[in-house]
């Protein structure tokens, strides 16, 4: 029998092809009867209407690879940017690190803890429950316990809208909002914050930026070698 959360991602996917395609036809049409303009002139003219084309086609692009199809959350992702005005980039290089766009993923434990599902990390934007609690509450949204979190359209949401909040100390600068993302404002200033993690969510907010990510590679292959020699010791 299929879940509620897993009928939503075959309807996303559904939706989201259905709105691409009829929105393609509408460029073939007006191309049509435009052929004295340049297609990619149109083509931008009416994408900059309808940004959700842009953006899937750029995940179809960048992600064409990894397991789960990431340009099915291009509405949500659009629609989290929009109302919480944190960048489509940020949101979607989040996605990829903390889950590979996997919504049923949660994060494993290195110790035994009390309350286990508590501890862990849940769906696209690996929340913690605890935090999407306070969230879900401050955005009226019903929380119905953890399988909430598996839900692609209310884990973005209040994915997004915690990272707003991690933004507003640090007006807006994304280094020090993606790192409390994960360890919290306290764990920040104590330095708790993973130099690795971040590199990797630079790297693919300049993938989909279109932006040169060959330091953040370096960076990280002295990561890896480092960890390497520390290892053969």
């Amino acid at each position: 029998m299929i879940s509620a959360n897993a009928l939503l991602i075959i309807c996303l996917f559904l939706s989201s092809n259905l709105r691409v395609n009829k929105f393609k036809n509408k460029i073939t049409k007006k191309y049509e009867e435009n052929k004295e303009q340049d297609s990619l002139d149109v083509y931008n003219k009416l994408t900059s209407i309808h940004p959700e084309i842009k953006i899937k086609e750029r995940l179809i692009e960048i992600y064409k690879f990894t397991s789960y199809d990431a340009s099915i959350y291009s509405s949500i992702i659009l629609k989290s940017s929009e109302r919480f005005d944190v960048e489509w980039e940020k949101i979607t290089a989040k996605m990829k690190v903390e889950s590979n766009f996997d919504p049923f993923i949660k994060s494993k434990l290195t110790r035994i803890l009390k309350n286990e599902d508590l501890q862990r990390a849940y769906g696209l934007l690996q929340l913690k429950p605890k935090t999407a609690i306070e969230c879900a509450k401050e955005l009226n949204i019903d929380w119905n316990g953890i399988p909430t979190l598996y839900n692609p359209e209310i884990n973005t949401l209040l994915g997004t809208y915690y990272f707003s909040k991690m933004e507003i100390p640090f007006k807006r600068n994304f280094e020090k909002a993606e790192k409390s993302y994960n360890v919290g404002l306290y764990g920040f200033y104590k330095g708790f914050a993973s130099e690795k993690h971040w590199l990797k969510v630079s790297r693919e907010y300049k993938k989909l930026k279109g932006l040169d990510f060959s330091i953040e590679e370096k960076k990280l292959k002295k990561i890896k070698e480092e960890k390497i020699q520390l290892s053969e010791r």
